[in-house]
C-alpha cells in the first residue's frame, strides 16, 4: 500500500515536469522548454536555458532546429540523453536507482512523522504515580514534633 503511494508520488512528479514540455504548441516553445528542463553539458550545475557558453547557445539553436523539423518533444529528449547522458535530465527518471531519488524524501517525511507521534504518545501519556510516603513510627513522629516545637518556640 504505501509502495504504491510512493509510486503515485513519482508519476505525479513525473507529470508535473513533463507537461510543460507537452503541452507546448510551436516549436519554439518546445525547445525553449526543453532547454529549461535539461542541465547544460557545458555549465556545471545550470540549466541550457541559462548557460551563457557559446556551446549551449550551438545546442540551443540545434534543438530548436529539430523542434522546427517537427521532432517531438520526448523524440528531442530522448536524442539528448542518447548523445549526452541521463544526467542531462534536470530531473531523475523514475526507473532503476533514480528511484531513490524520488522516494527517499518521502520515506524520510513518513518516519520523521512516525518518530514525532511515537515520542507525542511516550511524552503525554499518563504517569504513574509517586510511591507514597512511609509512615513514620509513632517514637519517630513524637520526636519529630517535639523538634518542630522546639524550633518554633526559637523564632
Amino acid at each position: 500500500m504505501k509502495l504504491s503511494a510512493g509510486i503515485g508520488g513519482v508519476a505525479l512528479a513525473v507529470v508535473l515536469v513533463v507537461a510543460p514540455i507537452a503541452t507546448a504548441t510551436g516549436p519554439q516553445d518546445i525547445a525553449n522548454s526543453i532547454s529549461e528542463h535539461v542541465m547544460s553539458p557545458f555549465c556545471p550545475g545550470v540549466t541550457l536555458h541559462d548557460c551563457p557558453s557559446d556551446n549551449a547557445i550551438q545546442l540551443r539553436s540545434q534543438i530548436a532546429a529539430w523542434a522546427a523539423r517537427g521532432w517531438s518533444a520526448q523524440r528531442i529528449m530522448a536524442k539528448l540523453v542518447t548523445e549526452y547522458g541521463p544526467d542531462i535530465r534536470a530531473v531523475p527518471s523514475d526507473r532503476g536507482a533514480s528511484r531513490l531519488v524520488w522516494l527517499l524524501p518521502a520515506i524520510a517525511v513518513v518516519l520523521g512523522a512516525g518518530t514525532a507521534g511515537v515520542l507525542a504518545w511516550r511524552w503525554t501519556r499518563t504517569r504513574a504515580e509517586p510511591p507514597a510516603r512511609p509512615e513514620l513510627a509513632p517514637q519517630d513522629r513524637q520526636r519529630l514534633e517535639e523538634e518542630l516545637a522546639l524550633v518554633r518556640n526559637e523564632s
